[in-house]
């Protein structure tokens, strides 16, 4: 029901698809910060580790993941949700 408040058909659209290949580059730039220039002679074990640290910090950031998932049409949609919401909530 959230994305027809977008006006958008269903979650299989050409916007949804852009939207997510946008967000993969993006968390897979974010990612690199932290394996760029890095030797991981123990193997993919080592890599591994790194990545899930990563991902464990930037998911406790709650700034890093504004700006990686606060595209306009984004906050749009949470405005319109939590405003709906608390409209539906009070009755």
């Amino acid at each position: 029901e959230t994305f027809h408040l977008m006006d958008f058909d269903d979650a299989a659209t050409n916007q949804t698809d852009t939207f997510i290949k946008a967000l993969q580059e993006r968390f897979f730039g974010e990612m690199r910060k932290f394996t760029a220039n890095k030797i991981f002679t123990q193997g993919i074990q080592a890599l591994s580790e790194t990545v899930e640290k990563a991902v464990l910090k930037l998911c406790s950031n709650t700034e890093a993941i504004q700006r990686l998932t606060g595209y306009d049409w984004i906050m749009q949609q949470w405005k319109l949700v939590s405003e709906w919401m608390i409209v539906r909530c009070a009755c």
